[in-house]
């Protein structure tokens, strides 16, 4: 069966990496909160860890990785008032 030339083998390997995608997700998602981290918190250091060179992070620089919307700045507040 195929809808739009994607094969049901297509659909099956589309299926198992999603699968394993949600696995990582909840992994990290543990792995922070055992850390005394929020999930957000967690994605949000290694977005500012992963900025090359030694350019001090800013919003303007992070928005494209993180897709931060204006509900996002209270975290980044938080972030910064934390001395990160």
């Amino acid at each position: 069966m195929s809808i739009r030339g994607v094969t049901a083998a297509e659909y099956r390997a589309l299926a198992g990496f999603r699968y394993e995608l949600r696995r990582f997700l909840r992994f990290s998602e543990h792995a922070a909160r055992a850390a005394g981290l929020e999930p957000q918190q967690h994605q949000l250091l290694l977005t500012v860890r992963g900025i090359p060179g030694r350019k001090p992070p800013t919003i303007g620089a992070l928005a494209p990785t993180r897709r931060l919307v204006p509900p996002a700045c209270p975290c980044a507040r938080r972030y910064t008032r934390r001395g990160h």
